[in-house]
């Protein structure tokens, strides 16, 4: 009798495991989508702008100022109000980044990136771009429900003598948080984040360290990657 119920639990263990692994990586697509989606669309961006200047630089070279005018005057109208800022050279974290900081401008978030990344190991582009997607994601939920002067995200990235990889996020929120047994729990829906288990399925597969705690007012993640393989 006991093994039977044994070998049940197991199932149900292993059945619950599954489904929480399933939606973690459903989410990770989420966040991959969403990233290729503003990278693609900026390089289309970039395209667009070099047909620009190749049709003003025959306009010019025709002197046909009246026109050129006009042409710039079109285009200035239909700029999209949100600028591309480069805060490191790799250009999928870049674009991830970008992104993020005008969903936090249209909410009304302030936002502070310093990041010094621009070389590192073990990771791929589109695992750190989604941990990067998952905790910006969250910080935005949480920081636009914020009274306005917690309305603030501040992210730091760097990495130290070329062996690890530091990644540091605060944010503000209304003091309304969901913990049991020292996890953190959704506020938008019933159980785990799966934001931050997806954040600690990638820090846990490259043996690193992630810490999430809160105060009254502010979240605050800390991580820890070695960039080694030793």
């Amino acid at each position: 009798m006991n093994i039977v119920f044994y070998f049940i639990v197991s199932i149900l263990l292993d059945a619950a495991k599954s489904e929480q692994e399933r939606k973690i990586l459903k989410i990770q697509e989420k966040q991959y989508d969403t990233q290729m989606k503003y990278i693609h669309d900026s390089a289309r961006a970039r395209h667009d702008f070099r047909q620009i200047l190749i049709t003003l630089k025959n306009m010019a070279e025709l002197g046909n100022t009246d026109a050129v005018n006009a042409y710039l005057a079109d285009y200035m109208r239909e700029l999209p109000t949100n600028e591309t800022l480069i805060y490191t050279k790799n250009n999928a974290v870049n674009a991830v980044l970008n992104f993020y900081a005008a969903q936090a401008k249209n909410e009304g978030i302030d936002v502070s990136f310093s990041i010094d990344i621009d070389k590192w190991q073990i990771l791929s582009d589109v695992e750190l771009c989604t941990m990067i997607g998952n905790l910006l994601e969250n910080a935005i939920d949480a920081a636009k429900n914020a009274d306005d002067k917690e309305r603030f995200i501040e992210l730091t990235m760097t990495t130290h003598g070329g062996c690890w990889l530091y990644i540091v996020e605060t944010n503000g929120f209304d003091g309304n948080i969901k913990r049991k047994s020292g996890e953190y729990y959704s506020t938008k829906r019933n159980g785990r984040g799966l934001g931050i288990a997806s954040i600690k399925s990638t820090v846990e597969k490259y043996n690193g360290q992630v810490e999430f705690s809160h105060d009254e007012q502010e979240f605050y993640v800390n991580i820890a990657i070695p960039l080694n393989e030793d």
